[in-house]
């Protein structure tokens, strides 16, 4: 996955190179929220929205610049609609393991850690080595007192990613 600078320059690409494609800017929208700019990241998505606007992706990160800016009722709002989105999203793409993930990310902002679990679950079902939903899956065991399951996440991902694995392990040992 790219990330800073790179993605924000792939999205801004993306939208220049096919404007009438919203995916374009959901992209450039993730890009600006892992940049913490978040002001930008609220038009962007907002840009996508007006292209297809029941978008869970695009809903998810719209939530995430809302929640980072502390407004948690409009984050909530966004946080629904991308767990609304994603459903479908899902159910018309149940072999597509990034789906389950970003449905997983909107449970657990939204609060439904069992939810999440089971997204995080299925994830890993259709795709083992996907390290990022291992990390979340550890992290989500550990803080509702499962340091057994925890521990699993930990030990399958020191096998994929060792970098990841020594994230969930900061986690785990604070």
């Amino acid at each position: 996955a790219e990330e800073g600078p790179e993605a924000l320059a792939a999205g801004q690409k993306a939208i220049e190179l096919a404007p009438d494609q919203y995916m374009g800017y959901t992209n450039l929208c993730r890009a600006y929220n892992d940049m913490k700019l978040y002001q930008q990241a609220i038009k962007t998505c907002n840009d996508a929205l007006k292209m297809q606007p029941g978008d869970g992706e695009t809903n998810l990160y719209l939530g995430l610049a809302y929640d980072r800016l502390k407004q948690s009722a409009a984050a909530k709002d966004y946080f629904k609609k991308a767990i609304t989105g994603l459903n479908e999203f899902t159910r018309s793409n149940p072999d597509y393991s990034d789906g389950f993930y970003l449905l997983g990310n909107a449970y657990f902002y939204s609060g439904d850690d069992k939810s999440a679990i089971e997204a995080y679950r299925k994830t890993i079902e259709l795709s083992p080595r996907f390290a990022r939903a291992r990390f979340n899956l550890g992290a989500i065991y550990f803080i509702n007192g499962k340091k057994d399951l925890a521990q699993e996440q930990y030990n399958a991902l020191k096998e994929i990613d060792t970098k990841i694995a020594a994230e969930l392990y900061q986690i785990m040992n604070k």
